[in-house]
């Protein structure tokens, strides 16, 4: 599920070299065919966020959802 603005379940798209289900990834291309597809994708580990773009993460810009909920325990996890 991509986590700003409209919140929509997206797949890794099946030329990816991912080969498993990660927890977190960033993309760079939103490919919508029959189905809402991610591509040239790069798992990352979710604490990053708050460390390469913290202006991005700001989590009162952020709509109420599952991915708020997440991030704020990951932000209250690591102290930001």
């Amino acid at each position: 599920m991509t986590i700003k603005e409209n919140p929509q379940i997206v797949l890794l798209h099946p030329s990816t070299s991912i080969d498993h289900k990660p927890a977190w990834v960033m993309y760079h291309d939103f490919v919508l065919t029959k189905k809402n597809y991610i591509r040239t994708n790069t798992e990352v580990n979710p604490e990053w966020f708050f460390e390469a773009c913290e202006a991005y993460f700001d989590l009162d810009e952020f709509k109420n959802g599952e991915s708020k909920q997440e991030l704020l325990k990951l932000k209250a996890k690591i102290g930001k």
